[in-house]
């Protein structure tokens, strides 16, 4: 062992004030008691009855503006130019009529 601790070791220790022992005791006996509850059990069913119906009222609210809500019809125009345009406006006098050429489609729903 060196000096220092042979010096410590050979110190007297002062005693403890009366006023420490009588803190430690009150502290040591309330954080012995039982803790008080924050909740009482009927109002935590209360908050989680009340979270829950709220979670049903937007689920709700969504699905009924998402099923009353129209799909509006995506329209496509594809307008001819140049000879083609010209072939459809003015079509040859052979005498061979043609069905109208008509393209319609939907968009893939997302």
């Amino acid at each position: 062992m060196n000096d220092l601790e042979q010096k410590l070791r050979n110190m007297s220790l002062a005693s403890p004030s009366a006023d420490l022992d009588r803190r430690m005791n009150d502290t040591l006996e309330s954080e012995g008691a039982a803790p008080e509850p924050p909740f009482r059990l009927g109002q935590r069913w209360r908050f989680l009855v009340l979270a829950a119906s709220g979670v049903a009222a937007m689920f709700i609210l969504v699905q009924f503006v998402a099923r009353h809500r129209q799909q509006q019809p995506t329209v496509y125009r594809i307008e001819a130019t140049g000879r083609l345009r010209q072939l459809l406006l003015e079509p040859p006098s052979s005498g061979d009529s043609h069905a109208p050429f008509t393209v319609s489609g939907s968009t893939p729903r997302s």
